[in-house]
């Protein structure tokens, strides 16, 4: 007599600890300033640019190890030529332990500070930053001025991310040598320091960052110390989401960042930039893609000490997600209003497109 034969069970393998990833997108278009015909720059390099090319590699080892590289194309100045040209350079180079609620990074990476700058690319609704973060150059306006970040440094930075309930609690302390991305070492014998408080709940996020930098400029021959303190403030909100009305999200964010530059070796009186930026987002999911319009102002004084530097930026735009493929095209227009005594024709027209896997 045959005997019953037990069902084989097939057990699913279990997942392999080491894991990795490729990433990246390239994001360019055409840009189009406002010709200044009493300006030699302004408004001459029309045309099209090539945001940003990026390539990286993420991965781990289960929770306990995480690391990043990646790669971008960096635009560099040339004073004998009109046009400025690409170079492909280091962006993230990583490694991170994790323990518990802890962690610990170190390498280049991006340091917690400016609400705006920590955003993701693709959190991002729109081209490119606002001038507060990575400033303006002199091919748009007829004055460069340097945004209010730090950007990418090499350095370490411990973290606590906190699970209470439904609120998430998140502090992050780095030391950074603080004198730029992709700089093989120090140039001062202190690193700088940045710390940030942040507090997330129901898809809402509030942050505080503080930033302490005693930098080195100038040339070999006649170096000079300068002390920058900063702080800053970021609130995004995620206000919204009716299927009904096809509306998939709806989002509110804002920032306010001031920074204090102390001349230490010139003893010149200290100079002071302040700035606020917030936009406004709202996708509708439609048969034939997705639509997001949105909105964005920006205020930038980078120096009290120049008279009729800030910088007013009101931008408007749309942006259309192509359905089933990770493409979107974007469309803004930014209207710069100067102070009167340098008012000059400079507004921008950005038509960009960017594919990312």
């Amino acid at each position: 007599m045959l005997q019953p034969v037990a069902p084989v069970v097939e057990r699913p393998a279990p997942p392999a600890k080491f894991r990795y990833a490729l990433h990246g997108f390239v994001k360019g278009g055409w840009v189009q300033v406002q010709r200044d015909e009493e300006s030699f720059l302004v408004g001459r390099v029309s045309g099209f640019r090539l945001y940003n090319t990026r390539l990286g590699l993420s991965g781990g080892y289960g929770s306990a190890l995480r690391f990043e590289l990646s790669a971008d194309t960096d635009v560099v100045g040339d004073p004998s030529r009109l046009a400025d040209s690409l170079q492909v350079s280091l962006r993230d180079a990583w490694v991170e332990a994790r323990a518990w609620h802890l962690s610990l990074r170190v390498g280049q990476f991006k340091t917690p500070f400016n609400g705006e700058s920590l955003l993701p690319d693709g959190e991002l609704p729109f081209p490119r930053r606002s001038v507060f973060t990575d400033g303006m150059g002199s091919s748009e306006g007829r004055m460069a001025w340097a945004g209010l970040t730090l950007d990418r440094q090499l350095g370490a930075m411990a973290g606590l991310a906190l699970p209470l309930g439904p609120v998430l609690v998140k502090i992050d302390a780095a030391a950074v040598n603080g004198n730029g991305r992709n700089m093989a070492t120090n140039d001062k014998r202190v690193p700088a320091a940045v710390v940030r408080q942040s507090v997330s709940v129901a898809g809402h996020t509030f942050g505080v960052s503080e930033l302490w930098n005693w930098r080195t400029t100038g040339p070999f021959a006649a170096l000079q110390n300068e002390n920058d303190v900063a702080y800053e403030a970021d609130l995004m909100l995620d206000l919204l989401h009716a299927p009904s009305l096809h509306l998939a999200d709806l989002r509110l964010f804002g920032m306010f960042g001031y920074q204090v530059t102390e001349f230490a070796t010139t003893q010149a009186p200290s100079r002071a930039s302040m700035g606020a930026t917030g936009f406004l987002s709202a996708a509708f999911d439609l048969p034939f893609g997705r639509l997001e319009p949105v909105v964005r102002g920006t205020w930038y004084e980078p120096d009290e000490l120049v008279d009729d530097s800030g910088l007013l930026d009101i931008t408007g735009g749309l942006n259309y997600y192509l359905p089933r493929l990770p493409v979107r095209l974007m469309v803004d227009y930014t209207r710069r209003l100067e102070r009167p005594s340098r008012t000059y024709p400079n507004d921008l027209v950005e038509a960009i497109v960017q594919a990312s896997f």
